[in-house]
């Protein structure tokens, strides 16, 4: 069920992390009422596409099992736990959706904080489920979805004490089309971004659902480890390129501007110049010139 959690998921949480970005740019223009309106609009856009998923999925899922060549004998536990995972997308876009928002907003720390204590929630449940009340392997998937269901309502609160320029009024959750057009470009690509990846691991996971219950295990298992191994062992960003770089878009609000490159903190600057992109310049200049007059210059 990996893969098809996976597929449908990813398409949830990209979406969310789309949605985000309009945010941020009208946070960062200061643009506080086009930034409830967007959040607004999101809020039902958010809703239409999780009832719409939730319905096909849930109404699907015995076909989606039939379609992968799924074992008899573990027919009926795929069913429980999928099914329930289902049932809790809307639980899952709550907490995408308001993480991705506090996130646009400059605090990456407290959504990771409810992540981690709701990951240790979901370990607790799990053990109560499971071995406490015999649930099963449904039980698996109540603890995930009630866990996600706890962040998420904690973001709410947190959003709801702590940052008073998202408290809607009655006119922010009036649907505008330019909204809802900007929110679509850039939710709908990274959707699918997010979930175009997991086409592969369902054919693979197809295909290994016909050699039996034991090589599907050990499929599962090996995909437990294999992403903490594969992480990237370094997060330094990158550095910015010159040439290329287009200028960065000026707000809406005509109040706000942005400063130009020569007052911007941290670039090393000769005469109004970043120092390396007139080095950058110099040596593509210089590469186009002939041999022996790039010999000259070293």
């Amino acid at each position: 069920t990996g893969s098809i959690t996976f597929l449908v998921l990813g398409l949830c949480n990209g979406v969310c992390a789309g949605f985000a970005i309009p945010v941020a740019q009208k946070f960062g223009q200061r643009d506080f009422d086009g930034l409830r309106r967007f959040v607004g609009n999101m809020i039902w856009l958010s809703c239409v596409i999780a009832a719409a998923v939730t319905l096909v999925t849930t109404l699907l899922c015995r076909q989606i099992l039939l379609w992968m060549d799924t074992p008899a004998d573990t027919f009926s536990f795929a069913y429980d736990y999928i099914f329930v995972i289902f049932l809790g997308i809307p639980a899952t876009m709550l907490y995408n959706l308001l993480s991705g928002i506090l996130r646009s907003l400059g605090d990456s720390k407290t959504p990771l904080v409810f992540l981690i204590m709701c990951s240790l929630l979901n370990v607790v449940l799990d053990i109560v489920f499971i071995l406490t009340l015999n649930m099963g392997v449904a039980g698996a998937g109540w603890a995930t979805l009630l866990s996600q269901l706890i962040s998420g309502v904690l973001c709410l609160y947190f959003i709801v004490k702590k940052f008073p320029i998202l408290h809607l009024k009655q006119d922010d959750l009036r649907l505008r089309k330019i909204y809802v057009r900007k929110l679509l470009n850039m939710g709908l690509p990274m959707g699918l971004q997010y979930s175009i990846t997991a086409v592969g691991s369902i054919l693979l996971q197809t295909a290994v659902n016909g050699l039996g219950a034991t090589a599907m295990a050990a499929i599962a298992a090996g995909s437990r480890v294999s992403p903490a191994l594969g992480q990237p062992p370094s997060t330094e960003p990158p550095k910015p390129g010159c040439g290329s770089q287009q200028p960065p878009s000026q707000p809406d609000d005509p109040d706000v501007q942005l400063p130009p490159e020569s007052e911007q903190p941290g670039v090393p600057m000769t005469n109004g110049t970043p120092v390396a992109c007139r080095q950058k310049n110099a040596a593509e200049y210089l590469a186009g010139r002939s041999p022996g007059v790039m010999a000259q210059y070293g």
